[in-house]
């Protein structure tokens, strides 16, 4: 009752901010939809190299610490699922994973955010390497894949060196700028 009275309110004041309003609460879903896409897509442009960067993954770690009302549960759970189809993944791994990393930094968000940008860094590098041999351990039981160290510590190298410009690139819209390029110009 109390929710749908502040949505008549906010649907009073306008029509374009409450569609704002509306395209602000959806952005991180949307993110995570296009960025796990992303991962899938082969960049012809890269000729044999081809990126392994978990974008989806990394999405729902950003979003988790910097807005965890838009990554409840049920959301990560649809997401994950969303991700696994595209992937090719078995049903179930990435929301599994994915729920498992969100509810663990949304418990401990007060405390990485307190601390600077780098020990944020090594903390979402440790949850990227439990995260990938997870998926690889997992891989290797459900499809008898042999596991290769090597092409599993670039898939990690790739995902933390792409984690700054995530933060980067969605610093304005948070207003989670600690120091980010984005200061100077308010």
């Amino acid at each position: 009752m109390v929710e749908s009275m502040a949505r008549q309110q906010r649907f009073s004041n306008g029509f374009v901010p409450f569609v704002i309003e509306g395209a602000v609460e959806i952005f991180p879903m949307v993110t995570v939809i296009l960025f796990s896409i992303l991962e899938q897509a082969h960049l012809p442009f890269l000729g044999s190299f081809q990126p392994a960067v978990r974008l989806g993954f990394l999405a729902v770690c950003f979003w988790s610490l910097s807005r965890p009302t838009s990554m409840p549960v049920l959301v990560v759970f649809i997401l994950g699922l969303v991700h696994d189809a595209v992937q090719g993944l078995p049903i179930g791994l990435s929301s599994t994973l994915w729920i498992l990393t969100s509810q663990l930094l949304v418990l401990q968000r007060r405390t990485i955010l307190a601390q600077s940008l780098v020990v944020e860094m090594m903390i979402v590098l440790i949850v990227v390497i439990l995260f990938v041999f997870v998926q690889s351990i997992v891989t290797l039981v459900l499809f008898e894949k042999p596991l290769f160290f090597g092409q599993d510590l670039l898939v990690i190298a790739q995902t933390i060196v792409f984690y700054p410009l995530l933060l980067v690139l969605f610093a304005r819209m948070t207003r989670r700028t600690r120091g980010l390029i984005f200061d100077n110009f308010d």
